[in-house]
């Protein structure tokens, strides 16, 4: 594993709990396979999963922060390149087998690591923002309405990967790249920009009138989320049973977990003390 930061934020990240050390054991539940239809590979479910199982844990090969100016030079591109020259050679084959683009070999690995790098932080400085390059978890395919989801332990910059809904054995495991909430057209000419490739996911599949009404119900759940945050006094119950709702006909994973938590929130201040209950559960 490769870290580009200066010593002294790594030092005090260490300092204060950054543990590096153990690497649990893997559930081993997904498999890459060869996926020339999508122009490269992809990840089945090994066994049946179900909601909540984790389907894998796995550590960055390196972190790099997202300081764009000093990435888009010659300078910035070199310095990414020999950070992954100090990995071993069977992990290099690997990065290289990535997706990315560029004529020389520095343009190349740098763009493999900004189109392969989830967000993470250390946490001396939770204000910077690096990209970390896992490699399983970047080999997964893009779906608009995905059936996992991942979160990164900034502690131990562990990539989770847990399954959001039952998926049968031989079924592909999918990833969002953008954010869920973007309208239709504008996340697909990102993926387009950002990825290289025309997104055929069932919800891109979707006739122009279904998109537009998913769209829709997208722009009602950012009003009525920014109403309660702003704490809008008429924001009601009601309001939070439409938020509820909408988050679960959109599939919006993060989404239905906050509208739950809001529910329950309204819920309790209303006495209604069982609902709230039943919301947060």
């Amino acid at each position: 594993m490769v870290i580009v930061t200066p010593t002294k934020l790594f030092e005090d990240s260490l300092d204060q709990g950054l543990n590096l050390s153990d690497d649990p054991p893997s559930p081993r539940v997904l498999k890459v396979v060869p996926m020339p239809e999508k122009g490269g590979v992809g990840a089945l479910a090994a066994r049946n999963l179900q909601r909540g199982d984790d389907v894998d844990n796995a550590r960055p090969i390196g972190l790099f922060p997202c300081v764009e100016a000093i990435w888009n030079t010659p300078f910035g591109r070199n310095i990414r390149r020999q950070a992954i020259d100090h990995l071993p050679l069977q992990t290099r084959a690997a990065v290289a087998s990535l997706y990315g683009e560029g004529e020389t070999q520095d343009e190349f690995i740098s763009n493999a690591i900004e189109a392969n790098m989830f967000t993470a932080i250390l946490p001396a400085d939770r204000s910077l923002y690096f990209g970390s390059v896992v490699l399983t978890p970047a080999r997964l395919n893009h779906a608009c309405r995905p059936n996992l989801v991942y979160y990164v332990d900034h502690d131990t910059q562990l990539l989770h990967l847990k399954a959001i809904q039952p998926i049968a054995e031989g079924e592909e495991l999918t990833i969002n790249y953008r954010s869920i909430e973007l309208p239709r057209e504008v996340r697909r000419a990102d993926l387009k920009s950002l990825y290289g490739f025309n997104c055929t996911c069932s919800h891109c599949q979707m006739s122009a009138e279904l998109g537009k009404i998913s769209d829709q119900r997208l722009s009602q759940i950012r009003a009525l989320r920014t109403r309660y945050l702003h704490q809008d006094p008429s924001f009601s119950s009601q309001d939070a049973e439409e938020l509820v709702n909408l988050c679960k006909i959109e599939k919006v994973p993060w989404c239905i977990t906050i509208a739950n938590l809001f529910a329950a929130e309204i819920y309790n201040s209303l006495g209604k003390m069982q609902k709230g209950r039943n919301a947060s559960q």
